[in-house]
């Protein structure tokens, strides 16, 4: 176990490099001149725009310039915004706790749904229950995440004024109440891949010869689903949840700017619109961190569960 999980660490790091490189690179061939960004965009003298690009290594080779960055960031600086003159570290840290509980919520509320839901239409295949189930999450999988907000802001904001349309609470515990509807957006996102991955995986495996077996056992039809069939099933199901985990750190951007929450998606977008380049890239490589985080803790928790994946 311990040679595989340094395996994946070693290829964490690979895929680390080349998306740090990648993010530089895309930053630097963004249109505008990040010289007079810097200084305000308004009438700025020449003299004081090369003394910009000096202070920023923005006259040096573009290798040059990476390595500065590069260097910066594993002391723990990553540079000074352009727009709000605050460190990039701290701006990431102040607001990536509110992300962080958006998502949580949002992935235990398509856990939550999207295994009930999954096991039902498994055990209930051809049925009326299962094509209403397939119907429901193919709708909430043709919607976009920002669409299902709206909705949810009508329904349950407008119409029935149980949650607060926008902003964030003081504290975590308030912060339950008024994320919920956002949370709620995402993670019904995530509710139709993994229920259909869920159904598919526990249909294959009850038609395996150890169900077979169980049968023949005089085991329950209830023990075997939750014992043997759910068992068996449980590991694509997780790979699925993982993906789509990390899937919600994109889509947060918009569900955060469609309801007012400060985190680190609403302050990416804003610093995109301002050219703002140090935090664009300081949000985008933790972005990456994250969901090369996830996905190792996926593979991990896979190679536990199924013993075979640690050999290959």
């Amino acid at each position: 176990m311990g040679k595989y999980i340094l395996k994946r660490l070693f290829s964490i790091l690979v895929i680390f490099f080349i998306a740090s490189v990648i993010i530089f690179s895309l930053v630097r061939l963004a249109p505008g001149d990040v010289a007079a960004s810097i200084a305000g965009g308004g009438k700025t003298t020449q003299a004081t725009l090369e003394a910009i690009r000096a202070k920023y290594h923005l006259n040096d080779p573009v290798v040059v310039q990476y390595g500065v960055w590069m260097k910066g960031i594993l002391k723990g600086d990553w540079g000074t915004s352009f727009q709000m003159h605050t460190p990039v570290l701290v701006l990431i840290t102040s607001r990536i706790g509110l992300t962080f509980q958006l998502i949580l919520m949002g992935f235990v509320i398509g856990i939550l749904v999207s295994l009930p839901l999954g096991i039902v239409s498994a055990v209930k295949q051809g049925t009326y229950t299962d094509h209403v189930i397939s119907v429901l999450t193919t709708i909430t999988a043709a919607c976009p995440a920002y669409f299902i907000g709206m909705l949810c802001m009508l329904l349950f904001a407008y119409r029935l004024g149980w949650f607060p349309v926008y902003g964030s609470g003081r504290g975590i515990w308030e912060n339950f109440y008024y994320l919920f509807l956002p949370s709620l957006s995402i993670g019904l996102g995530m509710v139709a891949m993994n229920a259909k991955n869920l159904r598919s995986a526990m249909i294959s495996a009850h038609e395996s010869n150890y169900i077979l077996t169980a049968r023949a056992k005089g085991l329950s039809n209830k023990r075997i689903i939750l014992y043997h069939t759910l068992k068996n099933a449980v590991v694509p199901y997780l790979t699925i949840s993982g993906l789509e985990m990390a899937s919600m750190l994109g889509s947060t951007s918009i569900i955060e700017r469609t309801f007012s929450i400060s985190g680190i998606g609403s302050l990416l977008v804003d610093a995109v619109a301002k050219n703002d380049y140090p935090v664009v890239q300081g949000i985008t490589l933790v972005i990456v961190v994250l969901v090369l985080l996830i996905n190792l803790a996926v593979d991990v928790l896979n190679a536990l569960m199924d013993p075979r994946i640690r050999i290959r």
